[in-house]
């Protein structure tokens, strides 16, 4: 079984994977493809049987249980396309083709589910297919619980639990979705891990695919292409507005004359650039735009405009894709 395991800088991964690792006859080590991966920390549990927490006559025995770490969708230097990339690099160096579930860790101490959160858990939706016939299983697992010191902040902590339960799968069916609790031990670990596996276990056929994004026809298919070519543009435009003002300060008669401020925003400025040229191929190499975004051709045409050599990478790419059609015509 395979579980994807996502969340924001500091909700909790590594703590959850370390105390998971608590127990020395569950076998948990580092993949040896993890240098495939490009992005993602890969982790095998095996040699588990009835596990601590598990009913008595439950076993997974010949059962492996790969957990990836991968970086979340609201990283600010990682396009979410580039993190299904990741995704998918792995799953075709482990000749793999579906997920089992995806776990997102989400801190019991955040107050309300941040813009950038509901976004992320949005496009989860819509990756696993929970909100349709699509099979795909979503799990939302809180964390931090261990830091509400007060009885007051426990009983605030439990109504957001209860919030958030009701916000996030809404309209959706229960039995494709569930909330938990990491208490940041390895008993609380391991208890989620025991509710996944018989979860999944008793939907069988509740697997979903990560499309491979190099395939046209799957990506024009995907009911995520929008929001990915949303997220592409929002990283553009907010680059491109960044690049303005940092050079606009940097021409600045006081920054010249300051040598610290003028090398630290130089830094930031080249820094900078960098994201933004490579999310504008990104852009670019996502093809045509869907449904819907027609406005952002000018966009597109511009960027083509004041980068030649990504003119020339996208002509190329139209090429395969036009002899990709052709091909699969023909079968």
């Amino acid at each position: 079984m395979i579980i994807l395991i996502m969340g924001p800088t500091g909700s909790g991964k590594s703590r959850f994977i370390e105390m998971l690792a608590g127990d020395e006859s569950l076998n948990i080590s580092k993949d040896q493809l993890q240098s495939y991966t490009h992005g993602i920390n890969t982790y095998v549990l095996e040699g588990f049987e009835a596990l601590p927490g598990a009913a008595d006559d439950t076993t997974y025995e010949g059962n492996k249980l790969y957990i990836l770490d991968t970086p979340g969708f609201s990283d600010s230097e990682i396009s979410e396309l580039e993190v299904i990339e990741m995704v998918n690099n792995w799953m075709k160096a482990h000749k793999c083709t579906l997920i089992h579930l995806i776990l997102f860790l989400s801190p019991i101490t955040d107050i309300r589910l941040s813009g950038s959160k509901r976004k992320t858990i949005e496009m989860l939706k819509l990756l696993t297919g929970i909100d349709s016939s699509q099979p795909g299983l979503l799990m939302v697992a809180t964390t931090m619980w261990d830091r509400l010191w007060t009885e007051r902040a426990q009983l605030a902590a439990e109504e957001r639990f209860v919030q958030l339960r009701d916000e996030v799968w809404a309209g959706l069916p229960s039995a494709k979705t569930s909330m938990a609790k990491f208490m940041n031990t390895h008993e609380s670990a391991v208890e989620i891990v025991n509710s996944i596996f018989l979860w999944v276990y008793g939907h069988a056929s509740s697997i979903f695919f990560i499309y491979d994004i190099e395939e046209m026809e799957s990506v024009k298919t995907a009911r995520f292409r929008g929001p990915l070519y949303q997220d592409l543009l929002d990283r553009v435009s907010n680059g491109q507005q960044q690049k303005q003002a940092l050079e606009y300060d940097l021409a600045q008669p006081e920054t010249q004359r300051n040598k610290e401020l003028k090398t630290e925003l130089g830094q930031r400025l080249r820094h900078t650039r960098r994201l933004l040229a490579k999310f504008e191929t990104q852009l670019i190499e996502f093809g045509d735009p869907p449904a819907g975004f027609e406005d952002s051709a000018s966009l597109r045409d511009y960027i083509l405009k004041n980068r030649p050599a990504l003119r020339i990478r996208d002509w190329v790419h139209r090429g395969k894709q036009s002899l990709n059609i052709m091909s699969k015509r023909k079968k």
